[in-house]
Parts: C-alpha cells; sequence; structure tokens
C-alpha cells in the first residue's frame, strides 16, 4: 500500500509535579478532552494514496501513477511531515484514505493516558477511544491502584488516595505528588502511653513528658510502677550498707532490706550521782543530777555521797564487826564487806573491864570467858572509883557505869553531925558549934557552922 504522509501528532504537556493527585487528574481529563477534539477538527495529511473524495469511489482507490506531483510533498508545504507506513502509525485527524488502516495495531497514535487507537476497518480511519478498565499511572504518588474509568467522552485514570495518617498525633499529615506522604510535627496535646510521666507533649514529631520522680530512702530507691503510676520503695543493693535512721537512740545504723535499723545505744555515763534512763530520738540520752544519795567513784569498797550529780566525801567503806575474833575486809568485786573468823580458843580481849584477860575466841567469832575457872571479875572490884556515894555496875557492851546512892559516911569534918551521902558526896550538918577542934592533928580551932575556924 502507497505510503501515508501525516501531521506529527502534538506533544504532550510536561509532567505536573509537586500537585495533588486529584489535581493531576483533573489536568490530565482536560488535556485527554483537547486532544480527541484535535484529532476530530483537523484534516489529515495525504501521501499519493488517493482519498474517497478524489476517487469519487466508494470502496478501493486507485494507485497514483508515477510523476504524480502531489507525492513529492505535503500538500501545505509543511515540513514536518513524515511518512507512514501502509498502516497509519500516527494521527491527529479522523479522516484518511479507505482502508487506510487494517487493524486497531496500526493505529499508533500518541501516548495518552487512557486512550488507544481504534481503527474503523470500513473507512480506514484511526480514532482515539477511551480504554476502560486498563491499569494505568495517576501520576502521583499520593494515588495507587490507578484505573482507566470513563469520563465524558474521553477516559481518566482514577485511583485510590492513599491513607497518610501515620496514628501519630504529633504529627501534620499530608501528601505531595512527587514524594508521597509527608508527616510534619505538629504541636498538639499528646499521650505517650505511660503513667510514670508527667506534662506530655509533642515535639519533634514524638510525645514525650518528664519522668515522674519518686522519692527514696536511705536504704530504698524510688520506681515508678508502670502498670499503676504509683511509686514503690525498692531496696538497695548491696544490702547491709550504712545508713542514718535519724534516731539518736541508736547507732551503728545499718539497711535491712528497705529499712535502716541501728542498735539501742547505752545511756549509762558512769556517774552514780545522774540518772541514765532516758533517750530522746531527737537529741539522745539526757542525764539529770542527784543529791543526797550514796555513791562510790567506782570503786565499790568505798563511800561517798552524791552532790549535784558529783559523788563527793569519799571514804572506805566500814566493814568492821566489833570483834576482836575476825579480821574485817571489803570484796572488791561486789562491795559486800568480809569478816574472817579467828580460829576457835584463841586469846582475845573484848575491851570490857567487865572480863579477866583469859577471854578466847569462840566458833561463832565472838570473844567470851569460856574457858573453866575463867570468873567474871566483880564490878566493885573492876570499876570502883573510891566513892562510898556511888554505886558500880559494869556491861560487858558498855564497861563500867556508876549511880550516886544515899548512904552512910562520914565527911571527916568534927565541926558536922548526921552525915549521909547526897548527889554522889558525902554531906554533914553544922554541929559543936564555938568548940574547940582541930584539923589533920592541928589544935586551936573553933567549930562555925560545920567548920573549923581558925585551926592551924
Amino acid at each position: 500500500m502507497p505510503t501515508q504522509m501525516f501531521k506529527r501528532a502534538p506533544q504532550p504537556l510536561p509532567p505536573l509535579s509537586h500537585r495533588s493527585g486529584s489535581a493531576l487528574a483533573s489536568a490530565s481529563w482536560l488535556l485527554t478532552a483537547c486532544l480527541v477534539a484535535l484529532i476530530a477538527c483537523v484534516p489529515a495529511k495525504r501521501s499519493n494514496v488517493p482519498s474517497v473524495e478524489d476517487s469519487g469511489e466508494a470502496d478501493g482507490g486507485v494507485d497514483a501513477g508515477p510523476g504524480d506531483d502531489s507525492s513529492a510533498s505535503g500538500e501545505d508545504g509543511e515540513d514536518d511531515a513524515v511518512a507512514a507506513p501502509d498502516a497509519v502509525t500516527a494521527a491527529d485527524t479522523g479522516t484518511v484514505a479507505p482502508k487506510g488502516c487494517i487493524e486497531d495495531g496500526d493505529c499508533d497514535l500518541a501516548d495518552i493516558p487512557c486512550m488507544v487507537g481504534s481503527c474503523d476497518k470500513t473507512t480506514g480511519k484511526c480514532s482515539l477511544v477511551p480504554d476502560i478498565g486498563q491499569a494505568c499511572d495517576p501520576g502521583s504518588k499520593c494515588v495507587v491502584g490507578g484505573v482507566c474509568k470513563q469520563v465524558g467522552v474521553a477516559a481518566q485514570c482514577l485511583g485510590t488516595p492513599i491513607d497518610c495518617d501515620d496514628g501519630n498525633v504529633c504529627t501534620s499529615d499530608g501528601c505531595d505528588a512527587a514524594v508521597g506522604c509527608v508527616h510534619m510535627p505538629a504541636a498538639n496535646a499528646c499521650d505517650d502511653g505511660t503513667v510514670c510521666t508527667t506534662g506530655d507533649s509533642c515535639k519533634d514529631g514524638v510525645c514525650s513528658g518528664a519522668i515522674q520522680v519518686c522519692e527514696g530512702t536511705a536504704c530504698a530507691v524510688g520506681v515508678c510502677n508502670l502498670n499503676s503510676g504509683e511509686c514503690n520503695l525498692q531496696p538497695k543493693e548491696p544490702a547491709g550498707q550504712a545508713c542514718d535512721d535519724g534516731d539518736a537512740c541508736t547507732d551503728n545504723d545499718v539497711c535491712d532490706k528497705q529499712f535502716c535499723k541501728g542498735a539501742k545505744v547505752s545511756c549509762d555515763d558512769s556517774n552514780p550521782c545522774t540518772t541514765d534512763a532516758v533517750c530522746k530520738p531527737v537529741v539522745g540520752c539526757l542525764h539529770f543530777d542527784l543529791s543526797a544519795l550514796p555513791c562510790n567513784d567506782g570503786d565499790v569498797c568505798v563511800v561517798g555521797t552524791c552532790v549535784a550529780g558529783q559523788c563527793t566525801g569519799v571514804v572506805a567503806k566500814d566493814c568492821d564487826d566489833g570483834s576482836p575474833c575476825t579480821d574485817d575486809s571489803c570484796i572488791s568485786d561486789t562491795g559486800d564487806c568480809y569478816n574472817d573468823k579467828h580460829p576457835p580458843g584463841q586469846k582475845c580481849d573484848d575491851g570490857s573491864p567487865c572480863t579477866p584477860d583469859t577471854t578466847t575466841c569462840a566458833i561463832s567469832g565472838v570473844c567470851l570467858c569460856q574457858k573453866p575457872g575463867c570468873t567474871p571479875t566483880p564490878a566493885a572490884t573492876a570499876c570502883d572509883d573510891g566513892n562510898p556515894c556511888t554505886d558500880e555496875q559494869c556491861n560487858s557492851a558498855d564497861g563500867c557505869s556508876w549511880s550516886n546512892n544515899a548512904a552512910k559516911c562520914s565527911d571527916g569534918s568534927p565541926c558536922t553531925g548526921g552525915d549521909a551521902c547526897k548527889d554522889g558526896a558525902c554531906q554533914g550538918k553544922p554541929a559543936n558549934e564555938g568548940q574547940a577542934c582541930s584539923v589533920g592533928g592541928v589544935s586551936d580551932g573553933t567549930c562555925q557552922t560545920g567548920g573549923c575556924v581558925g585551926a592551924q
């Protein structure tokens, strides 16, 4: 078949970048509609194959002979016409020679989305028809699953907008036709999904909050419970660390699990003249002064007296039992007195004038007159004071004692009479008044009022 020449199809518009999927789809639809209109309106250029109008025949055509000037160039003289094979390979017109195309494959028209060349085998005319149901590229990364669908007289590549929701409240979700989904940071209120943070907010596309601070103790760290949000205490590791329980009445404090425990302090200040029983957790041991109580300076075998919290007047403890038949001492460990007895029968002196020098120690530790022939000395002999007006007594415990009597006596004066004891002395009444008297063998005296006067 003689070669047909057709005007070159218009070039498609450059792609529309950085637009949404719906905008590109609308532009594609408009472009398709315009091209269809253009094809229907512009007459086709011909080669040396006669058209129906030229031959006047309805069926078939007559090949032009050699020398037909019409084959040298296009009729309109345009230099952009190109030669086409027997079948139509490119066209922008709906009028061609009869049997210009034989099948749809001969209509290799412009690459227009969702449109395909169609051959009318009766007329040999190529035309663009919608390619419905054909998978296509919507030209936007914001649309997927493109399929050609009928829109008016043309077809449009339609698809499903992609879901750009990333489920993140801290981003503003959108779509760019060139790159697809775009997620920009947004300053929204949010919840980071953990109960152990506070003041949650969006920052740089991430929801976060301040970590909840849980106070601990000397022996435990505070930890937030991820289920309840409550603060719990967990013992510090390792166990047994030194700590301070804040109680002045304990010392050597150490951690026992999550608790700080110490041993009770001793408030004994070794001073017998203060009280030591009071301890206050804030200040510790309290000591109060004592007075007028017996005390010692740390030696239990001495004794003193408390004065304003001080032990004063300290002397050795008196362990003397009063018996010459014991050795007396104080036991330094206990402060008790110990009276060590002498062997029985050992000679002793009980210190009493009522007993003779023959007394000996008994098994009981007492000095007694117990040997045969040992007779207590009579009181009159042991305790005689030479006064007839006193009576003598002797007591082994107290020794000698005297009491006055009223016995008759003689005061030795020639000038008294009726002498008698009174108040422990011999007293007489005046007698022989005016008579000569002598005293101690000296005469020439005269009795006057109970006394010998002038006697020399």
